[in-house]
């Protein structure tokens, strides 16, 4: 049986705007999510998206409670698309969030957490959360 998650391996780190990976930030300031894609194999790996929608990332407390996904309130077509992955290639996306929740409220202050994923119709991929803290 086909497995991604075995083949794909997904890494997230955070930055400021100076391009610096950091995991503490003051209030406002703007985080850059980024996330490395690598195909760990020999041959190419394909992936089928049940939408446009190929990426996304989420910004969680210590209890479990997502405050904030970059797809909240964005609209992508129903087509399925497929991404292929070449062997040995790491392909890198990244978002600018602004610290507001998907309510659009400030954080605030606190540790939190945060992660990619890919939601392949064979099941989301997921890369390890990032610990940070926001002064």
């Amino acid at each position: 049986m086909f497995d991604p998650g075995a083949q794909l391996a997904l890494q997230l780190h955070l930055e400021n705007l100076d391009g610096q990976r950091v995991t503490r930030f003051e209030g406002a300031e703007t985080i850059r999510l980024v996330l490395e894609i690598t195909n760990t194999t020999a041959g190419r790996v394909a992936l089928r998206f049940p939408t446009r929608r190929v990426f996304d990332f989420a910004v969680g407390d210590g209890s479990a409670s997502i405050l904030w996904t970059w797809s909240h309130d964005r609209i992508f077509g129903d087509t399925f698309t497929d991404v292929v992955f070449e062997a040995g290639s790491t392909e890198t996306v990244w978002v600018e969030w602004d610290q507001r929740r998907s309510d659009g409220a400030p954080m605030g202050p606190g540790t939190f957490r945060a992660w990619g994923l890919l939601p392949a119709e064979s099941g989301d991929l997921q890369s390890e959360a990032v610990s940070f803290r926001i002064d």
